[in-house]
């Protein structure tokens, strides 16, 4: 039961990175859009 919660830390703090990377993709988006228009 024990051997589980790591991996549950770890895939939190993948989804954190991913979800992160994410945003961070829609900002540049949004900004070379906004730069361009």
């Amino acid at each position: 039961m024990w051997g589980g919660i790591p991996f549950l830390i770890e895939e939190q703090r993948w989804k954190d990175g991913l979800s992160q990377a994410v945003s961070l993709r829609f900002v540049t988006s949004q900004h070379i859009i906004f730069t361009l228009r």
